[in-house]
């Protein structure tokens, strides 16, 4: 019993890696992977605390990766579990799986850079476009001859200098200057499928600074 509570925990608690490459981060469907000898299925990447084994045979679904442990979906005595294998001890088409992920990996290493700059890059994901420029103002469909698209549109802004001048006490002109934030343009973030496939800017002139007497 305390097996089973200990790792019911554990799966309500999961830790994340950021030096794995999970598939459902990166967009990617799990991918079937058969046991190929008998291995242990750890909580965490030391293979010292297993849980379970899973035998020769047997049916997992990959769901994170990194070159020498693979993190699965697997079955074992006590109910669904979600561990830590050897990449050795599994088999199945992986090769253009992973090809994909470490792809992926590094596009969203660049795309970290970007979002902390608070940028659009072509690559990004829906959830890395909210966390650098948050919610657009709107959203449209379009349809073109290759495929769906969907637009995100936001507007642009700059800063424009504000004179004022006016009179010290000894009679002398005086001008000090303010900047205010006002729209400037869009910008179109475009979608295909989940990831960004172009970012179009639209910039207006940029108008005269304001004197106020």
């Amino acid at each position: 019993m305390g097996i089973v509570l200990l790792a019911a925990a554990a799966q309500a608690a999961e830790i994340r890696y950021p030096t794995v490459a999970y598939l459902d981060e990166l967009k990617l469907e799990p991918v079937d992977l058969t046991v190929e000898k008998r291995t242990p299925i750890s909580l965490s990447r030391d293979s010292r605390s297993a849980m379970a084994y899973l035998h020769v045979g047997q049916k997992v679904r990959l769901v994170g990766w990194t070159p020498e442990m693979f993190y699965v979906d697997a079955r074992v005595a006590t109910g669904p579990m979600r561990g830590w294998v050897s990449a050795a001890a599994v088999a199945g088409s992986t090769q253009d799986v992973v090809a994909e992920l470490q792809r992926r990996q590094e596009a969203k290493a660049k795309n970290r850079q970007l979002i902390a700059q608070h940028e659009v890059g072509v690559g990004m994901t829906r959830d890395e476009v909210l966390e650098s420029i948050g919610k657009p103002e709107r959203r449209q469909r379009l349809q073109t001859a290759q495929a769906d698209r969907e637009v995100w549109v936001y507007v642009t802004y700059r800063y424009q200098p504000f004179y004022l001048q006016t009179m010290d006490a000894d009679g002398k002109l005086q001008q000090t200057v303010t900047y205010r934030r006002v729209p400037a343009g869009h910008r179109a973030v475009v979608f295909g499928g989940e990831l960004v496939v172009a970012v179009e800017e639209n910039v207006e002139e940029k108008a005269a600074p304001l004197v106020v007497p």
